[in-house]
């Protein structure tokens, strides 16, 4: 049976489960600008730079500092922003260096992008509590959901 956008595939036990298409999910207005500006930066990076080096959790962790700046300095507010669009910049990127240069690892890529992002929660979680914006027993209520 063929559903429209779905592919079965066998898993390590031999049962057959879903897998979806290598595509954007929830197409946007932007996907296809996102997806060239991606690429040429890709292309335009330096070789040294690889999909490990988890720039998108510096990221998140420069934003948890710009937010505990912010507690004397509002312009740490803008620091935030800055900090979040470098996140952004580099979780796209960290899987468009792999799939560009073809060292990807599905298994290992997961896992190291979901544990940096946790760990960049608690970074940003962390910065929220320490500038004063959010209680430290609200913090500590989000931090048990990561």
């Amino acid at each position: 049976m063929d559903i429209p956008g779905i592919f079965f595939s066998k898993s390590f036990s031999g049962t057959r489960r879903f897998s979806q298409p290598n595509a954007s999910a929830q197409p946007s207005s932007r996907c296809g600008k996102e997806r060239a500006t991606l690429a040429g930066a890709a292309n335009a990076g330096p070789h040294q730079l690889r999909p490990p080096h988890q720039i998108g959790a510096r990221g998140y962790a420069g934003s948890g500092l710009a937010y505990w700046w912010s507690r004397w300095n509002r312009w740490g507010l803008v620091a935030v922003v800055l900090c979040l669009a470098l996140n952004w910049l580099g979780d796209s990127l960290d899987g468009t260096l792999a799939r560009y240069r073809n060292r990807q690892r599905p298994r290992y890529g997961f896992y190291v992008d979901h544990i940096s992002d946790a760990f960049g929660l608690l970074f940003l979680l962390t910065g929220l509590a320490l500038s004063g914006f959010m209680s430290w027993p609200v913090t500590a209520g989000c931090w048990s959901r990561i």
